[in-house]
């Protein structure tokens, strides 16, 4: 079954994998039943919570009289009666147990035209505009230039060992006779992860390879 474009929720807190919930048909029910059709594995979730319905390329939601309820932006939903989902909306399932969060879309300025894509990673960088897009929304403010062109270095080779001498002659063009140190390229490398990991001292993109560079997976 085909994604609808740019429809899905973004995972903030409550689940073990932040990949973005794809609402891949025009309905989708969200519980804890292995029936339902975006499982939720906790326990305060009911097994059939409520549901995702996009109509006229909106997103509605309605609580299906779950025990702890739906909650959008902290106010409980009435059960079964639907309601409208705006950009940014936070959605709990019931209060701190599972929070989710509708995308706001990155939009081009001249035309404001949508340009978000979503990646089973979760990250997109952009060569053109320079621009990154991390689990469906555009990283504000956005990288260095240095940062943004070591991360689309190692970004444009995914899963392959990139040395410190590519990442420094990439990086810092401008001191090829001089040299960077080991040292700034750590720093450098730790500053993008803070941006973009969820975790970095566990980071779930940029991986060192002791002893032989980064790797972006």
């Amino acid at each position: 079954m085909s994604s609808i474009p740019n429809k899905w929720l973004i995972v903030e807190a409550g689940l073990d994998s932040k990949t973005p919930l794809q609402l891949e048909s025009a309905l989708q029910v969200l519980g804890k039943s292995a029936d339902c059709d975006i499982q939720i594995d906790n326990r305060f979730v009911s097994r059939k919570h409520c549901q995702v319905e996009i109509v006229d390329n909106a997103l509605v939601i309605t609580d299906l009289d779950s025990k702890n309820g739906t909650f959008i932006n902290n106010l409980r939903l009435v059960a079964n009666e639907p309601h409208t989902l705006e950009e940014g909306d936070t959605i709990d399932l019931a209060v701190n147990a599972v929070k989710l969060r509708v995308p706001v879309s990155a939009r081009d300025s001249e035309d404001q035209t949508e340009t978000v894509t979503v990646e089973v990673s979760g990250i997109t960088v952009d060569t053109g505009p320079r621009e990154v897009i991390l689990r469906g929304e555009k990283l504000v403010p956005p990288l260095s230039p240095k940062e943004f062109d070591v991360l689309a270095l190692l970004y444009t080779r995914q899963g392959t060992v990139v040395s410190q001498d590519d990442i420094a002659a990439h990086g810092w063009p401008e001191r090829s006779e001089s040299g960077v140190g080991n040292e700034e390229i750590m720093q450098c490398i730790r500053r993008i992860r803070r941006r973009i990991e969820i975790n970095p001292s566990k980071p779930e993109f940029i991986k060192t390879r002791k002893g032989a560079g980064y790797i972006f997976e």
